[in-house]
């Protein structure tokens, strides 16, 4: 709007000056003072005007007649009222915050973030459907109209960011390449995980997108007697980024030792949480120390672990916001992405002699 305004002002001017100084109706020569048609008259230094009696020799002649141009004053004089109003409207804007996208219906809102991309966010319009979904504007179907617009934005950027056909290694390229998204369209991204916005097949697919995980268990083969059992979680990513950082949740729902479930209420307060960051063509998420101690003798294991991601999707700090649905609890961490994965294990258990 201001660019538009001062184009149009400059327009106006330029269309002032040229209106005013008129177009050329003749080019015969003529006494200045007062008007009479000097065609055929030699003009010395003494030559006088046959009208009045000026002398025609000290630039009293004039050699072209022109007159207003009419046309062009009024509609640069409009140009001129336009631009006035213009920066009057942008002035009331920015002193007051009004916004005139709060009078804009919901579908044309829809319809503006339809088109983010990585070059124009459409910041505005998302803070807009923020604002009414606050104030409780916005129906249950624009809802969830507006939570799969902000998904499918968002996979459109990472399909764009990187080709379909990358490797393991593009998990190693820098943040600066991974498309960051505004505050509001991450807010949106949020509540589409986190209030049933999408349903759990659109959601895996989302974070299959985004990570594409292959998740496997281990433990360590060999342990020295009294030593509690440790269990490894491996996840490898090769999908398109666009997250700060993961963190997993891991709940042992069952632990079979050479035949024998281990007591469910020994494995109950067994939670597991760590963050995962990019290390090298993968991605290491730690280990879990379990409360399981095994005698000495080899062992054979049989777990099944229900696991719980949690991403982070990148936006402008401290706006990055955690994506997914309460997991265990209302004081768990919101899950996106849930995984059982079960493993078959061979342990070895050394007695303390020597």
């Amino acid at each position: 709007m201001f660019w538009l305004t001062w184009l149009i002002l400059t327009v106006g001017v330029a269309g002032l000056a040229l209106g005013v100084r008129g177009r050329v109706i003749s080019r015969e020569p003529r006494c200045k003072a007062c008007g009479y048609l000097l065609v055929g008259i030699n003009r010395t230094p003494r030559t006088l005007c046959p009208e009045c009696g000026r002398n025609l020799w000290l630039g009293t002649v004039r050699h072209a007649v022109r007159t207003p141009h009419r046309r062009l004053i009024r509609a640069s004089l409009a140009c001129l009222a336009l631009a006035l109003a213009l920066f009057t409207a942008d002035l009331f804007v920015r002193l007051t915050g009004w916004e005139w996208r709060h009078f804009a219906s919901v579908e044309y809102l829809k319809n503006e973030v339809d088109r983010t991309s990585m070059i124009d966010g459409h910041v505005r319009e998302w803070a807009e459907l923020t604002r009414r979904r606050n104030t409780g504007a916005l129906t249950i179907e624009d809802f969830t109209d507006i939570c799969a617009i902000a998904v499918d934005r968002h996979l459109a950027m990472l399909k764009t960011y990187m080709p379909a056909d990358h490797t393991r290694h593009s998990m190693t390229f820098p943040q600066a390449f991974v498309p960051a998204l505004g505050a509001d369209h991450v807010h949106w991204l949020h509540a589409a995980c986190a209030q049933e916005g999408l349903t759990p097949e659109r959601i895996d697919a989302y974070f299959q997108a985004m990570f594409r995980p292959t998740i496997n268990l281990d433990a360590a083969s060999n342990l020295q007697s009294a030593q509690p059992l440790h269990i490894r979680l491996m996840l490898y990513g090769e999908g398109s980024g666009g997250f700060e950082s993961m963190q997993v949740v891991a709940l042992a729902k069952e632990f079979i030792i050479d035949g024998v479930s281990v007591d469910q209420e020994v494995l109950d307060d067994s939670i597991c949480a760590f963050d995962v960051r990019r290390i090298g063509n993968g991605h290491l998420a730690g280990q879990w120390v379990t409360p399981v101690i095994l005698p000495p003798g080899r062992h054979h294991l049989a777990i099944t672990m229900r696991l719980g991601v949690t991403i982070m999707v990148i936006g402008p700090a401290p706006n990055s916001l955690a994506l997914g649905r309460p997991w265990l609890d209302q004081h768990s961490p919101p899950m996106l992405y849930e995984q059982t994965v079960q493993r078959q294990l061979d342990v070895t258990v050394r007695s303390g002699a020597r």
